[in-house]
């Protein structure tokens, strides 16, 4: 990963701007980070109601994405809020619409190109759809190096783990007053989108819900803890997600902090977290 480093950016911040390429020439987008050597982009999408492709196509780079609001149809698939899927390169889309409009995290293996049919898709990499709120979520997940989190509260779901790159991308949610005391360093490229509630980082501010991080590896972060209720999505992009731990320090969880960008990050109907 050769992109920058982004400590917190409240994605409301952000303005839309119209077209992602040929791609998506007619959707509205805001970019969180971009690879200038790859092409691979991390963004949030936003839908038009009554977007609709009605050619079968498929894109020559992977697309994973998390829908934040609204729905989104692939192939007969209906994806609502909180629904995910990764799609890998070469899946034919027959057909593709948004009735109502939808904001959807959406993540790029490469710069995005559309071609006509069907291509040559890995379908052992391929995931059709989830819904993380219709099981319990783990306490104990197999294959994510997850154990400090745990101790400290958290649930997982899994969403993908790539059988070919082991990269990982899962939900974690923590109960009230959690707290994470580590001082930690990526030791693979990371990213994380904090989907409800807030988390402060010592001595950087505090993400809202809507914030943004990505963390390639040997990025230092930490301490970091809530007072309410977090839920993030976190995603490594050449392995399976993995942290180096360089010591302890206690966060003092002050949520009256500012957050990057000025007062008014926190959402509200107005100012929503996309």
């Amino acid at each position: 990963m050769a992109r920058s480093p982004v400590d917190i950016l409240q994605v409301q911040t952000l303005p839309w701007s119209l077209g992602l390429g040929e791609a998506r020439h007619d959707v509205q987008v805001r970019t969180l980070s971009h690879d200038p050597v790859t092409g691979a982009r991390s963004d949030l999408l936003r839908y038009p109601a009554g977007w609709n492709r009605q050619t079968a196509e498929h894109l020559t780079v992977d697309e994973e994405f998390y829908v934040l609001d609204g729905t989104l149809e692939i192939n007969g698939f209906r994806y609502r809020p909180d629904n995910y899927a990764y799609l890998p390169a070469g899946f034919e889309r027959r057909h593709a619409a948004s009735e109502e409009g939808a904001v959807v995290l959406t993540f790029f293996s490469g710069a995005p190109k559309a071609r006509p049919g069907r291509g040559t898709p890995d379908l052992s990499r391929w995931v059709g759809r989830i819904d993380p709120y219709v099981t319990i979520w783990s306490p104990d997940p197999q294959g994510l190096a997850v154990e400090a989190e745990l101790k400290a509260g958290a649930r997982v779901k899994l969403l993908r783990e790539d059988p070919v790159t082991k990269a990982q991308t899962f939900l974690v949610g923590f109960v009230a007053v959690w707290r994470d005391e580590r001082q930690l360093e990526a030791a693979t490229d990371l990213e994380a989108y904090l989907l409800g509630g807030d988390c402060t980082l010592a001595g950087r501010g505090v993400m809202r819900q809507g914030a943004y991080a990505c963390r390639p590896r040997g990025t230092r972060f930490g301490p970091q803890g809530s007072l309410t209720p977090t839920v993030m999505l976190v995603r490594s992009a050449a392995g399976p997600y993995r942290v180096v731990e360089h010591g302890r320090t206690t966060v003092d969880l002050d949520v009256s902090a500012k957050s990057p960008g000025g007062p008014n990050n926190q959402p509200t109907a107005d100012n929503p977290a996309w």
